[in-house]
């Protein structure tokens, strides 16, 4: 400060500036701008500058000194415009010239800078400029002409480090991942292998679909470093994209035990979000439950609770919980794709049009992805109340997101099929058949759901298509034969499918095909040459439901799921098999308190609740059955206690409707239809359901109402 003081008083005694004035003035200037520099007051500094060089601007090393000064202080303008003044009198100096390069690089302006560079003699030496121009490539994107570059500049300079290491970043950048481990392979001692550069391995080998690699350099990066946590959250979203849903989530729980002091509210969320969608949305609801809630981790712990809840068939309680969150700025879009979701599954297709066309028209073009699930949910709205031409149009508009998705081609024959147009449906199953032939695993769907919609002739075509190699559209096909009763012709899809690949999933459907047909012995041959190690745990469902249908007690099914991981017996689908095995090994009494512990109007319970009861009661296919009785009478008691739960009571009374205790179940529809008259699912159903009775009269009147 004494310092500063004494210039200021120095400046002062000098006057106002005049041409030619001796150097002592130059440099008391110079003087106070770098002690104003050490003292960290940069707009003196730029003051006493200025002053410096209208005192003698034609020294070029005070320019030069400036000009870095004005470069590090981000005023990029200035230092530029001393470069271009010393250039003019030194076109070749080098120092400048990097500058000039640099600014220029800072302001976004690659080809001046590039165009600079190529001014500088040309020095086959030079590492230096010609790297500079490596990375000018690099950074505007010109990865190509960059890559070439390093490449020339390694085989010059091989054990150059820092080349070894912008190549392998630049590479990341250009997502050319086979060549980016090619390239660490070559170089594997010259790069430095710190966590920055494992972190690009993971993203490498993740790119390629070596997961284990991938893992494997993971578990090598520090737990401190940001990078650890970065890769985490990449491994768990390729897991995700894939449907391993048991990996993403013990990945994404070392996340959350590894974060301090507290895991991360959007971190929390995900993971029990993860779990509903493996079957476990208790173990969603405790994790949501388990930390403290704060003001800004509410909303989205309250968001996560909405998907459970709908995820979980409670689509009214997912609504009443979006509707007290709207507004919310930390929600964002995933809490309108919830809501449009919930208004399609209870069919308020109005209200689902009318939120989507604001919504659609907010997005940007980088969220095309988000439209197009949004159109799609559109289509099946407008194909379901009608509006025939309205989701022609919107269907064209969804063909132009993504070329390889064959979901406008399923709509398009949806809505011929819906028109009643039975030539041009004919023709837009075999389009869709064509279509499907190339379909895999990989090609991401914006409603895999979909698939599910997909008539049997059309995955016909689509077999013969692909001259029956493509697995993936084999598989559709056989799951569809099955579907549609040919349990002989589904066998044999399954059998020539296990023949090509040792995949267990094949033996567990050949096991479904012959008890179809009633051969338990060949079934029960099948069954226990399935190698459960190799069963993906989306199907232990169906491995379990298998073993109870073959008659096996309770006790082989405790047997087959000690064989799983420990917490397969959090599934709802375990539950309920449990609950299956129970009744019909007739100890009720077991099944009984499986499933009253889940009767009660704590968060999430009547979730489970209706989960369980949903497998256990459609068990036996629509047969009135031990299973169906006690799903029955579990609900009757649910509907009773609850009796303002709509929820509830359409469950019980579509399971009565699906299996032929009609009267009880118009009872309930009607006692929905005069609680909520605008609910068209339950004008549906009693216009079923009176039809099923010879009611045709009273039939044709709730048809009248539901096309009303």
């Amino acid at each position: 400060l004494k310092a500063e003081i004494h210039y200021d008083k120095l400046r002062e005694k000098l006057g106002s500036v005049t041409e030619g004035k001796n150097d002592f003035a130059r440099n008391l200037n110079l003087s106070a701008a770098r002690n104003a520099i050490k003292n960290k007051k940069n707009d003196r500094a730029v003051e006493y500058y200025k002053q410096a060089l209208l005192y003698d601007g034609r020294d070029l090393k005070v320019a030069e000194e400036i000009a870095g000064v004005f470069a590090g202080l981000e005023k990029f303008d200035d230092a530029l415009e001393l470069c271009e003044k010393i250039l003019l009198s030194d076109p070749q100096n080098l120092e400048v010239m990097t500058l000039k390069t640099n600014l220029l690089v800072r302001l976004k302006k690659y080809t001046e800078a590039q165009e600079t560079i190529e001014k500088i003699s040309h020095d086959e030496s030079n590492l230096k400029f010609r790297q500079l121009s490596a990375d000018i490539d690099a950074w505007s994107g010109n990865y190509d002409n960059a890559i070439e570059k390093y490449q020339k500049l390694i085989l010059q300079f091989p054990e150059d480090r820092d080349l070894w290491s912008q190549l392998i970043h630049v590479l990341s950048w250009a997502k050319k991942w086979p060549l980016l481990l090619e390239t660490a392979q070559m170089g594997k001692d010259k790069i430095e292998m710190n966590d920055d550069t494992r972190a690009l391995l993971v993203n490498a080998h993740l790119s390629v679909g070596e997961q284990e690699k991938a893992i494997e350099i993971w578990k090598t990066i520090s737990r401190e470093s940001a990078t650890w946590r970065a890769s985490a959250l990449m491994i768990v979203d390729k897991f995700l994209s894939q449907r391993k849903l048991a990996a993403a989530a013990d990945i994404l729980g070392k996340i959350v035990s590894g974060s301090k002091p507290a895991p991360e509210a959007h971190l929390l969320a995900k993971l029990a979000i993860l779990y509903t969608y493996r079957e476990m949305p208790g173990k969603g609801f405790e994790i949501l439950n388990q930390f403290s809630v704060s003001p800004q981790s509410e909303p989205i712990f309250e968001a996560a609770k909405a998907e459970i809840l709908s995820l979980t068939g409670r689509y009214d309680d997912a609504l009443s919980i979006i509707h007290t969150l709207e507004g919310d700025k930390e929600i964002g879009l995933r809490l309108h794709m919830l809501e449009l979701e919930c208004f399609y599954a209870l069919e308020k297709d109005g209200m689902l049009l009318e939120k989507s066309s604001a919504l659609l028209q907010k997005l940007s073009r980088g969220e095309m992805a988000d439209k197009a699930k949004i159109l799609t949910l559109r289509i099946l709205s407008q194909i379901r109340i009608g509006q025939y031409e309205e989701a022609r149009t919107e269907i064209e508009l969804l063909s132009k997101s993504n070329e390889k998705d064959p979901g406008p081609a399923i709509l398009t024959a949806l809505l011929l099929a819906a028109e009643r147009q039975l030539e041009a449906h004919e023709k837009a199953k075999q389009v869709l058949g064509m279509v499907l032939s190339g379909l895999t695993a990989e090609i991401e769907m914006v409603r895999p759901q979909l698939l599910d919609a997909v008539p049997l002739s059309s995955w016909k075509i689509a077999d013969d298509v692909a001259m029956h190699h493509n697995q993936e559209v084999c598989t559709q096909r056989a799951k569809a034969e099955y579907k549609a009763g040919n349990y002989q012709q589904s066998l044999t899809l399954y059998t020539e499918l296990e023949k090509e690949k040792k995949d267990p999933i094949y033996k567990l459907g050949m096991v479904e095909c012959f008890l179809g047909m009633n051969n338990q012995e060949e079934a029960n041959n099948i069954f226990h040459q399935i190698p459960l190690p190799g069963l993906p745990e989306k199907e232990t469902a169906r491995y379990c439901e298998a073993l109870v249908t073959l008659e096996k007690g309770k006790e082989e099914l405790s047997v087959g799921l000690s064989l799983f991981p420990e917490d397969i017996s959090q599934k709802t689908s375990t539950k309920a098999i449990v609950a299956i095995a129970n009744v019909q090994s007739g100890d009720r009494a077991i099944a009984d308190g499986i499933v009253k512990q889940y009767l009660s109007d704590q968060p999430g319970n009547l979730a489970l609740f209706q989960t369980i009861l949903e497998r256990v009661g459609y068990f036996d296919r629509g047969r009135q059955s031990q299973n169906y009785e006690f799903a029955k009478e579990w609900l009757r008691q649910a509907v009773e206690q609850f009796p303002a739960d709509s929820g509830l009571r359409y469950q019980y009374a579509k399971l009565l409707a699906t299996h032929n205790d009609y009267d009880m179940a118009c009872e309930q529809f009607l006692a929905l239809q005069e609680n909520d008259p605008t609910d068209v699912r339950c004008i549906r159903w009693l216009a079923q359901v009176n039809s099923w009775r010879h009611e045709y009269d009273e039939s044709l009147r709730w048809y009248d109402a539901y096309i009303r």
